[in-house]
């Protein structure tokens, strides 16, 4: 027995979602990851379908066969994940204010904060900055919020004098970001050009190259709790079958919401490997937002600012997975806090 003493919340890696993964390249399925939209067991021939949503790995709800993880039962079998590999990285949806603020108070072209606190003539902003450096780190979101205040007015890189763009979220489309770049005309003055849409490849690539003491400064002090970069999906993890249970009539099945909106990510995540491979930036951008639409719809479909998920026959929008936590009928008011638990 040992007494808890704290609990840390934190981002996690992407590559700690590969490894607890079951549904990894093996002799049974030669490729990573969940990748079927498919919602059943087995095939028109009765083979085993592995790589869809119902994968034999995953965990078992029926009787008659066994777990091919863990070889347990219905009863025993506690289910176990697999993993989505997102063709490219989007913005978490949970994440995008985080994401804003990071890339308000960071040099696009340098990586490093857009005001330099040891300058030699401080401004006024100088100074405030390097006092909340040099101030120990009790909330990090605080210190990223207060970072981000000072280095958004900034029009001008410090270290490297190059002139910062200005990041703000999409009025049409709000969980992806726009960036206006400034340019200098010929008589060095620098007007605003054309907004545009910057992709989560992008923020990605951008947040890999900031360094270590940037991190640091900006709130990140310990990489175990993460690092820029993971703010952006590149993998989704899969919920086992014991969360998403379907329901059998006979010979027909009827799946749960929650599968549902998985089959509409994977086919999501096709499209856009498609438009890739195929197609102009305009038609990369819509799949690419489609694909971000349908996961922030798994995360949280009552959204007023987004348009809902429904079902296809009647309309009924898709009940996902912050539906099922929150509430007085939730996981925690309704279960885990009621008398009969």
């Amino acid at each position: 027995m040992r007494r808890i003493v704290k609990m840390q919340f934190a981002l996690v890696d992407p590559d700690e979602w590969r490894r607890r993964s079951v549904t990894k390249a093996d002799r049974r399925c030669k490729k990573d990851g969940v990748f079927e939209p498919s919602v059943q067991e087995v095939d028109e021939d009765g083979n085993t379908i592995y790589g869809g949503l119902m994968d034999p790995r995953m965990g078992t709800i029926f009787d008659g066969r066994p777990c091919e993880t863990c070889n347990e039962g219905k009863t025993d079998c506690p289910g176990h994940w697999g993993h989505i590999e997102l063709e490219r990285a989007i913005v978490h949806p949970a994440h995008l204010k985080v994401v804003l603020a990071i890339l308000s108070s960071i040099c696009s072209k340098c990586f490093k904060l857009r005001l330099d606190p040891n300058r030699e003539n401080p401004k006024t902003q100088h100074i405030e900055l390097r006092q909340i450096l040099a101030t120990p780190v009790n909330s990090k979101e605080q210190r990223l919020k207060r970072v981000a205040a000072i280095c958004t007015k900034a029009k001008k890189c410090d270290h490297c004098g190059h002139f910062l763009p200005k990041y703000t979220k999409n009025p049409v489309f709000p969980l992806s970001i726009c960036e206006q770049r400034r340019e200098v005309d010929e008589n060095d003055n620098a007007r605003d050009r054309e907004k545009t849409t910057v992709s989560g490849e992008d923020v990605r690539r951008c947040f890999g190259k900031i360094k270590p003491h940037t991190r640091r400064q900006l709130g990140f002090t310990n990489e175990r709790d993460g690092k820029p970069e993971w703010l952006l999906l590149t993998v989704l993890p899969v919920a086992p079958p014991h969360v998403r249970p379907s329901v059998r009539f006979g010979s027909k099945s009827s799946h749960d919401d929650i599968t549902s909106k998985y089959a509409d990510i994977i086919k999501a995540n096709i499209e856009f490997k498609k438009v890739i491979e195929q197609d102009t930036s305009k038609r990369i951008r819509e799949a690419e937002e489609n694909l971000t639409w349908q996961v922030a719809t798994l995360f949280h479909n009552e959204r007023s600012d987004v348009l809902q998920s429904q079902q296809r026959g009647d309309k009924r929008p898709l009940r996902t997975l912050r539906s099922r936590i929150v509430g007085k009928a939730g996981r925690v008011r309704g279960n885990l806090m009621g008398k009969r638990v």
